[in-house]
Formats: C-alpha cells, structure tokens, sequence
C-alpha cells in the first residue's frame, strides 16, 4: 500500500508538470512499475496526443507484462481523438492497475473500471484528495453544467483594488504577476468587462517561460460599446469573444465579425456561463474590476477565490474594493474553505473555495 501512494503521488507530479496544455483533455500522469522499479512513466502532453497511460506503455515495452500501472485518473473507455486507453493496456498483458480519481464525464465514469476488469485485470481505485481536489474544476463542469468559475483579485492588505479613477499602477509585484500567467494557462478562457479593456488596454495573453497556452479572451460588453479600431485585444492572436447583452442595439456584432471576433448575446450571468460551457470553456479565471466581480458574487457562481494581498494601506473615500452591492450582515454570508497562504516575494496568495466534499 506505501508504493501505491508513493506511485500515485509520483503520476500526479508528472500531472502537475503539464497542467494547462491539455485542453479540452486534463492533465493525467501514469507510472508503470513492478515492485519498487519504475519500467516507464509518462504524461499526457496535448489533446490528440497519446495519452499518459499510453506514453508510460510504450516506454516500458516488455517490461509492462505482469507489471502495474498506476494512472490519476481512471483509464478512459471511449473513442474521441485517440483510441481507448484500455484496450491499450489490456493488449500489453499489465496485470493490475492502480488510479486516483474516478473520471465523472459520463462517457466514461466507471466505464473504464469496468473494461479493464472484463479483460482479467485486477483493477483498484486508491482515492487520494488531493488527486481528486486536481480534478474537482474539470468535473465540475459536468456535474454543474457551467464551467468552474474563479475570481482573481489583486488588492491591497485593506482590500482595496483600485482608486476610483483606476489611475494606479499594479497594486502587486512582479511574482505575484508571474502566478498569474501560470494561473491563466490553467484555464480555457479569461474573462474582464469592457471598462478594463478601454482603461488598462490588457492583452489577457499568457506571457511565461515554457508555457505555450493562452485561453480565450471574453469581455463583457453589455452594450456593445468596444470600438474594435481601438482595442488593445486585437494586437494578438488568441481567439476573443464579445459578449453583449439580449437587449443591445441590433447590428453592433458585424463589425466585430470583419475583425474575426466572434460574439454572443446573454441574459444573466447563468445564460452567459451555458454559452461559454458549450464554447468549450470549461475552467474561467475572471478578471474584471469591481462591477464584474460583484455580478458573479451575487450571482452565487464564484467557485474558488484567489485573493493576491499586497503589504500595502490606501486609505480616503474613492477608493473601490473588491465587492459592492448591497450591505450584508454576518448571518447573511457563509464560510469558506482556505488553502494554507502562498507567499509570493513578499506579497500573499489566498485561495478559498466554497465548502464541498472531494
């Protein structure tokens, strides 16, 4: 039972290592070994790449017969842009496999499990939390019919996000700005309303040191007042979407068409998170200023909150924080889940997520 856990843990670092290049796919690593040596080991490097099973099958060759494999993620028993992973693996004569995290797409929960075993294979679900917390955003989007929803916000240590007139420079440093590129290449799309794109001019592109990812852009434009002439998003060539609201003038989406930019109109915050979940969006980093955030929070849609802390005190009257809206009381809010506080070179990272077993 300690090499499975040790085993596991090794595939969900090979995971780790390709986080954010795998989609619509997630990231998935595997180990085959026999005893306590490593006969082959891969991860799954991009969609319609073999995937990590395979990769560590093919590096262990002969070695895979009567070894085991150890997978995060149940092996997969349906045909997309690759071949089932089980028929695979049936075929190179493994004689157990171990996996972390049941797959809850419907195309394949315990369809996988169950092949595997069919085949005369002894197969074992060893479940580790913090595999199945890796995973828990991915699913989320099948069990929740709309993406898994983040919100990124840079503040200072009294939670304040920007002076009202948003001339400031960046309220964190520049590691703290570097997370945030790796946070956006785990993620299919960012998104910021239209006043951030007028007065920061952002890119929303990811800009690090071997990540070759960058989601899709998404701005909110209610009414769709962007002037394409003038928008710092078409400098670059990842894909962006306008969205506007069921009730903006007629025609205002063709001139965004000439540019390439596809649009789509939106009722609510729930209309808008269907649209994007059918665009393929199944993880979403939001962003925007405070009006943005606000809509989510008081939508209920907010599934994690990461929460970038600079060692700063802005203190007068025009200042915005995080959230507006109506005032609450303590009865009226809940309790959340946080992860132990990253320091990032001074600044501090907290993560907290809505309460939910895993």
């Amino acid at each position: 039972m300690a090499l499975d856990h040790y085993y596991l843990n090794f595939a969900y670092q090979l995971a780790l290592q390709n986080e954010g290049n795998t989609a619509p796919n997630p990231s998935v690593g595997a180990i085959v070994a026999r005893g306590d040596h490593v006969a082959g080991y891969g991860y799954h490097s991009a969609a319609g790449e073999p995937h990590a099973e395979i990769v560590a099958l093919q590096r262990a060759g002969d070695r895979a017969r009567n070894a085991t494999l150890y997978s995060t993620l149940e092996p997969c028993a349906h045909y997309g842009k690759t071949p089932p992973c089980t028929e695979e693996i049936a075929r190179t004569g493994v004689s157990r496999v171990v996996y972390a995290a049941k797959d809850q797409n419907p195309l394949v929960s315990g369809k996988g499990h169950e092949a595997l075993e069919r085949s005369g294979i002894r197969v074992e679900r060893i479940g580790m939390k913090v595999i199945e917390a890796f995973y828990a955003p991915f699913f989320h989007s099948f069990t929740a019919q709309r993406p898994y929803v983040i919100i990124k916000a840079a503040m200072t240590a009294n939670g304040i996000i920007s002076p009202a007139d948003r001339n400031s420079r960046w309220i964190t440093n520049e590691t703290s700005l570097s997370w945030v590129h790796q946070l956006r290449a785990r993620c299919d799309a960012v998104l910021v309303g239209a006043d951030t794109v007028i007065l920061d001019r952002p890119h929303l592109t990811v800009r690090a040191e071997g990540i070759s990812r960058s989601p899709i852009r998404v701005v909110l434009d209610a009414r769709f007042k962007l002037d394409p002439a003038d928008c710092s998003l078409l400098e670059g060539s990842t894909p962006v979407i306008i969205c506007g609201s069921e009730n903006a003038p007629a025609g205002k989406e063709e001139v965004w068409h000439r540019h390439g930019v596809r649009t789509l109109r939106f009722r609510n915050t729930s209309d808008l998170l269907t649209k994007l979940l059918e665009s393929g969006v199944r993880k979403l980093v939001v962003e925007g200023g405070q009006k943005i955030f606000t809509s989510f929070h008081t939508a209920g849609v907010i599934d994690e909150y990461v929460l970038m802390v600079a060692p700063r005190i802005l203190t007068g009257r025009h200042f915005l924080n995080v959230f507006g809206g109506p005032e609450q009381s303590l009865s009226e809010t809940g309790r959340y889940r946080i992860d132990p506080p990253l320091q990032l070179d001074g600044d501090f990272l907290v993560r907290m997520t809505k309460t939910r077993d895993v």
